[in-house]
């Protein structure tokens, strides 16, 4: 239909996967073989533990919805 209004969503961090696993019962080398997965943000050797409420935050405040203008139609 030409001029409909369509929801777009786009992701906030495009290319990344928060994951939270315990390091003592799945080791971070079964995370990283698995198709898709290159590497861990890490700081030094430890890879970067982003809280719950960061999370949680991210999920809620960031959530965009873009609204792709009406087009004029062409008759």
């Amino acid at each position: 239909m030409r001029g409909k209004r369509i929801k777009i969503t786009e992701s906030l961090f495009p290319n990344y996967l928060f994951i939270k696993f315990n390091p003592e019962e799945i080791h971070t080398t079964t995370i990283r073989s698995t198709r898709g997965v290159s590497h861990f943000i890490r700081f030094g050797l430890y890879p970067v533990i982003v809280p719950d409420n960061i999370i949680n935050e991210l999920k809620s405040a960031f959530k965009q919805e873009i609204v792709a203008p009406k087009t004029a139609s062409i008759r």
